[in-house]
């Protein structure tokens, strides 16, 4: 995961509920990080490439995948 990612997990984190998943837009991340909504895109297709993140694109439910530490 590179450094750039990382506000956008910490966000994700936060907002997770007991399953590990929260609904999050990427315009919605970009609000809470302050990074550009066209970067949070390319962040969030870096993460799921990783493993770090799966995505439901129909409802913009995130998952934390099992590559992150929790």
């Amino acid at each position: 995961v590179t450094p750039d990612a990382k506000p956008v997990l910490l966000v994700l984190a936060d907002y997770a509920d007991v399953e590990w998943s929260c609904f999050a837009s990427p315009a919605w991340i970009s609000r809470k990080t302050g990074q550009g909504e066209r970067t949070v895109r390319r962040l969030l297709e870096a993460l799921e490439t990783s493993g770090a993140v799966r995505r439901d694109r129909t409802s913009d439910r995130v998952i934390l995948g099992e590559g992150v530490s929790r």
